[in-house]
């Protein structure tokens, strides 16, 4: 049982409604229809080849055609998006006079929808809005409603349904950084894993990116007792469900995982992420590791170092999942045949220490890990995962 103290508060505030099952992607004309009227001009958001090879299959634009909407499409969205292509879809927004927005694709897709919107309703450039510390100037702030967006998943992984986050790369300055705000929380999450049918590789690679999302949800210094509800359903769910999900996907391994990404979002809805992301993001940038796979291989050292940073907590993760979750999450890697060390990919010991670099000015992602860890500690947890532990 767990149990707070009496003086203990915290609050949770997530608007996304969330329409999940198999065919829900059916109901996006009539959500549309709820949202705006007749003759909306809809602006939808894909990747450059499989979502956007995916609408074509759904006869989304079609559908949309024959209940009277206008739609539009933007499909130059590449892994990772650049503030450069956000700005360019923010702009093609208001050339459309865009009156709301289908987001269909993978998290990077979803993301650019969010941060593009925010663009073209509030000015300025994406860049402007992403968190970053003091030295580096001010935030701008949202003050104006963003187009509405309904976000509609193809992986299971970020879970960038439900968040108010949106992760801009600036590859000039070989960085990423998330933008927070509200204003860019998706109306509706249309979940549907029949949308969800993925490559085996890329079927584990995002699920560790959830895996990651949920985990560092719960050992957060922000945690509450709602977001650790969702965390641990989440962890429950992957380490299960995610060996088939990969080996021999079935309707059932693919709803679990879908659900097991959106609960995951949920938790780091009201939590963010911790170290694990912030050093994730250069290993992307420069070496080219799927974000996802990057926080898969980072999530052993740093479950490592929380042993020692958050003992009780780590103890009560091993008392819920009822086996030590450094071993389940070595195991999960070795199952899904994605055990590597980041040396495997090139990276060389120099390039560790510009990863901890780099990470140490995230400095939201360390003031919410415990411990709150210094340079040399992330140095370390990058030298564990160079060697495989």
């Amino acid at each position: 049982m767990v149990c707070v103290p009496m003086s203990y508060m915290f609050e949770f505030h997530n608007p996304v409604k969330i329409i999940f099952g198999r065919a829900s992607s059916e109901k996006i004309p009539s959500l549309i229809g709820l949202l705006k009227g007749e003759h909306s001009s809809v602006a939808i958001f894909t990747g450059k080849t499989a979502t956007r090879k995916l609408v074509e299959r759904m006869n989304l634009r079609e559908n949309l055609e024959q209940e009277g909407f206008i739609p539009h499409l933007f499909s130059n969205i590449e892994p990772n998006p650049s503030s450069d292509t956000i700005n360019k879809a923010a702009s093609w927004l208001k050339d459309i006079s865009a009156d709301i927005i289908v987001s269909v694709g993978g998290g990077s897709v979803i993301d650019a929808a969010k941060a593009a919107s925010l663009v073209a309703t509030n000015g300025g450039s994406a860049w402007d809005y992403v968190k970053k510390p003091e030295d580096e100037g001010p935030i701008k702030q949202p003050s104006r409603e963003i187009i509405p967006i309904i976000a509609v998943p193809t992986t299971s992984g970020t879970g960038s349904e439900v968040t108010p986050y949106s992760v801009v790369t600036n590859t000039e300055l070989e960085l990423k950084r998330p933008i927070s705000t509200p204003y860019i929380y998706p109306k509706y999450a249309i979940v549907d894993p029949d949308l969800c049918n993925m490559p085996r590789k890329l079927t584990g690679m995002t699920g560790l990116d959830a895996l990651g999302h949920a985990i560092e949800s719960f050992f957060s210094l922000r945690a509450t007792p709602l977001s650790e509800l969702f965390a641990m359903k989440a962890i429950a769910l992957i380490l299960r469900w995610l060996p088939e999900a990969v080996s021999s996907p079935t309707p059932e391994s693919r709803s679990n995982m879908a659900l097991a990404s959106n609960l995951a979002g949920l938790a780091i809805s009201q939590t963010g992420t911790i170290v694990t992301h912030a050093l994730s993001y250069y290993l992307t940038i420069k070496f080219g590791i799927h974000h996802g796979y990057a926080v898969g291989l980072l999530t052993p050292s740093v479950l490592k170092y929380l042993h020692e940073a958050s003992t009780k907590k780590y103890e009560d993760l091993t008392h819920r999942l009822g086996e030590n979750p450094l071993d389940s999450v070595i195991s999960l890697l070795e199952e899904i045949g994605l055990r590597r060390s980041l040396h495997q990919f090139g990276v060389e010991e120099e390039d560790l220490v510009m990863a901890a670099s780099k990470a140490s000015r995230s400095i939201w992602n360390i003031e919410s890990t415990p411990g709150n860890p210094a340079k040399n500690q992330l140095l370390k947890i990058l030298r564990d995962a160079y060697c495989n532990l």
